[in-house]
């Protein structure tokens, strides 16, 4: 068990950035559901990106969004991404 002095957090270990891009991220993830409804009846069948509370890209192919968001030079993995359908479908990422 690591003593108070040499316990180090996370967050301090890295600045705080990877906590502060990870609420950033789920804030994007909350807007996003927030907005679903609205979306799906604006990009159906597509797929959505949001990042920064903010729709960035949207695709009819996962493979286009990822290129239209790096164009925009925003890196995927940090942008909370979504399939708009209204059909049930289970996907494995």
């Amino acid at each position: 068990m690591a003593s108070a002095t040499t316990e180090v957090s996370w967050e301090k270990r890295t600045g705080g950035k990877e906590a502060g891009e990870f609420k950033r991220y789920i804030g994007d993830r909350q807007f996003l559901e927030s907005l679903r409804e609205e979306l799906l009846n604006k990009y159906p069948e597509q797929w959505v990106a949001i990042y920064t509370r903010e729709l960035v890209a949207s695709a009819k192919s996962l493979p286009m969004l990822v290129k239209l968001l790096e164009q925009r030079r925003i890196t995927p993995s940090k942008a909370a991404i979504d399939f708009l359908t209204s059909r049930k479908m289970a996907m494995i990422l």
